[in-house]
C-alpha cells in the first residue's frame, strides 16, 4: 500500500533549508507535522491563535515570511515537539535529538505554506460571497 504524505518542496535555501536537511529530516518532519496538525489541544492553544495573528498581518500587509518562519520554528513547534516526545517516547529522548532546529524549520515552512494558501483561498472566496 502506497503511503501518501506531504513533503517540503520549496527550492533549497528559499527558506534557509538545505536539500541535505530535507533528505535527513524528512521522516521526522512529517511525524511532527502530522502530530501538530491532528492534536486538538495543540490546534486550539497554539495553531489557531498563530494562524489568526498571521492572517491579521497578511491583511495589514506587514506579513514577512522569514520572520514568521523564525518565530514558528521557535516556541510554537517546540511545544508540539515536547508534546510528541512526552506521548510517543515517555520523555526518554531529548527534543534536540528527535526534532533538531533544521527539522522544526522544515515543518514550519510546510505549515506556513498551508497557512498562506488558506489565506489566499479565504480572500478569493470572500470576494465571491460579497459579489
Amino acid at each position: 500500500m502506497a503511503q501518501h504524505h506531504q513533503t517540503y518542496t520549496a527550492a533549497p535555501n528559499t527558506d534557509g533549508i538545505s536539500e541535505w536537511d530535507v533528505q535527513c529530516w524528512q521522516h521526522e518532519a512529517y511525524e511532527l507535522e502530522v502530530f501538530a496538525s491532528n492534536t486538538f489541544e495543540y490546534e486550539r492553544t497554539t495553531l489557531a491563535p498563530l494562524r489568526a495573528m498571521l492572517f491579521r498581518k497578511m491583511e495589514k500587509g506587514t506579513y514577512d515570511r522569514r520572520k514568521a518562519l523564525d518565530y514558528m520554528t521557535g516556541e510554537p513547534l517546540r511545544v508540539a515537539a515536547r508534546m510528541y516526545i512526552k506521548e510517543a517516547t515517555l520523555g526518554r529522548v531529548s527534543m534536540r535529538e528527535m526534532f533538531p532546529p533544521a527539522c522544526r524549520r522544515i515543518v514550519a515552512a510546510t505549515m506556513l505554506d498551508y497557512i498562506e494558501e488558506r489565506y489566499r483561498w479565504e480572500v478569493a472566496n470572500a470576494e465571491k460571497v460579497t459579489a
